[in-house]
């Protein structure tokens, strides 16, 4: 606000407060006449007192002593004699008069400051429960963006005022984020053209805190702890509303407020990028790690088998020969559902899986699955029970195959040789339940919720290391059917059970083979 405005504003107010006095005293002449021809006069100077009392607590200090003095001149001129003058007869009602000038000029006094203190008391409560409101309305916005809208919103009615957000650009100058209302376009380019000036080429602000360039328009910088700038904020400040609703001070507490609200935010996206570079980084190098052995293991097995037959076919007896080719085969076979897998975890990082849907039985899925691990289940007694009742199965057959395949591939890893693997289908719910549990060292409580993560592998009962990514794109492809994969204590709290539940659909039709 100008000089000019805020002596306007004065003004306006300072008649005011001596017209109301003048009011309140003259209220207070009539009731004293009244109570004149009914009471003694000693009654009358209480009346005049409570009179400049009312006018203190209304108005302000000047006023005060307007109503005290009026209160002087009316006592002199009806109460005193002569009456009808301001001449005092009596050396009596001289110390009558000069007593009431004192104590009404001291109560007064006493009664306007303790009005202003009560009114700073109130724009105080006023000011805390604002700033607590904004506190509360950005407090739940999560980027900088949404913190500085939430703001607009709420600075705009408070202040009157068009809210401009701008934003200094790392080679300098500054562009506009927001603008509330919207529809203050032109309002919002004027006052980016002068932020505009404000910026020096490196793209720093030439100013920190306000800067006024009329009486309307107003920049507020927004710095960190550190100096570094987060925003500025542009106002179009509406005067008609007086100088308390939109105080210097209750700007910059405002201001102070978002701040640390914009800076928690810039913090915390640091912290996620930082935190999301290390997990990239971990990821990376856990998948070198993991090709890197998975890959060579299996060829150095396939290497020095072909290679001894070459060298030393003709030495070889036929038993010896088909071992070995049988060993390239396992090994071959191995490394072809490692690439599977990692094939799976590429589709699975790029968005959700393409279903190929089609009835299928669960009975065709189990015995292929555990058909591809003939040669690794060939250790171990392996029990299937399907009930009766299963009805068809409306998923992606290689998917949902892919992942028991996962499953019986982790358990004989863990399990020890010539223990059960056992696999049994049930309904329940309306879903399906296929149980597929063994007899190893088991997942303790705490871990089970870790091992459908991504390259975690627990080394317990494990005799050869595993990529860790089995279990995770099993998770991944019982998901994208609407399923879910669990991990429960084994049969009579021996080993683990992993359960796969999948929807059920409605049943095709199938016409019996009587129909023609």
């Amino acid at each position: 606000m100008d000089s000019a405005a805020r002596s306007s504003w004065s003004l306006h107010h300072s008649w005011y407060d001596y017209f109301a006095a003048t009011a309140i005293m003259a209220a207070a002449m009539l009731a004293a006449l009244m109570i004149d021809q009914l009471l003694p006069r000693t009654n009358v100077l209480p009346v005049l007192l409570v009179g400049v009392l009312i006018a203190a607590v209304r108005t302000s200090v000047g006023a005060s002593l307007w109503s005290s003095l009026l209160g002087l001149l009316v006592y002199n001129y009806f109460f005193t004699e002569p009456y009808h003058t301001f001449v005092i007869a009596h050396r009596d009602d001289v110390a009558t008069v000069a007593f009431f000038l004192l104590l009404s000029s001291v109560t007064g006094n006493l009664a306007t400051r303790l009005r202003q203190q009560m009114l700073a008391l109130r724009e105080s409560k006023r000011r805390i429960g604002d700033l607590l409101g904004l506190s509360q309305e950005i407090a739940g916005a999560a980027g900088e963006l949404d913190i500085m809208k939430a703001a607009a919103i709420f600075l705009h009615p408070r202040l009157n005022s068009a809210i401009c957000w701008l934003q200094i650009e790392e080679h300098g100058g500054c562009r506009q984020v927001l603008c509330y209302p919207e529809t203050e376009d032109a309002l919002s380019e004027q006052i980016l053209q002068q932020a505009q000036m404000l910026i020096s080429p490196r793209g720093e602000a030439s100013t920190i805190g306000p800067r006024e360039w009329s009486s309307e328009l107003q920049l507020y910088t927004l710095a960190a702890a550190q100096g570094e700038i987060l925003a500025m904020l542009g106002l179009s400040l509406n005067h008609k509303r007086g100088q308390d609703a939109w105080s210097e001070a209750q700007i910059t507490g405002y201001c102070q407020l978002i701040a640390q609200a914009l800076e928690r935010a810039r913090l915390s996206s640091r912290l996620e990028a930082a935190r999301l570079d290390a997990e990239t980084e971990r990821l990376r190098s856990a998948l070198l790690s993991s090709v890197s052995h998975d890959l060579k293991t299996p060829l150095a097995t396939m290497i020095g088998s072909t290679s001894s037959l070459l060298q030393y076919h003709d030495r070889l007896t036929a038993e010896d020969r088909i071992e070995l080719l049988e060993g390239t085969l396992q090994e071959a076979e191995r490394l072809n559902r490692y690439v599977e897998n990692l094939l799976d975890m590429t589709r699975l990082g790029y968005g959700p899986l393409k279903l190929e849907r089609d009835w299928v039985t669960l009975s065709d899925i189990v015995g292929s699955a555990t058909h591809r691990l003939q040669s690794v289940l060939a250790r171990f007694k392996v029990d299937v029970r399907l009930a009766d009742n299963i009805p068809l199965l409306f998923v992606h057959a290689a998917l949902i195959e892919q992942a028991v395949v996962n499953i019986l591939e982790n358990a004989a890893r863990f399990a020890p040789e010539e223990s059960q693997i056992s696999i049994e289908a049930s309904l329940r719910e309306g879903a399906l339940h296929l149980d597929i549990a063994d007899e190893g060292p088991g997942i303790p409580t705490a871990e089970r919720h870790k091992v459908f993560d991504m390259f975690y592998s627990a080394a317990k009962g494990d005799r050869q290391k595993g990529t860790g990514l089995g279990l995770a794109i099993c998770h991944g492809m019982i998901g994208a059917h609407g399923g879910r994969v669990e991990v429960f204590d084994g049969r009579s709290g021996i080993g683990t059970t992993f359960r796969i539940s999948l929807p059920l659909q409605h049943q095709p039709y199938l016409p019996d083979d009587s129909d023609d």
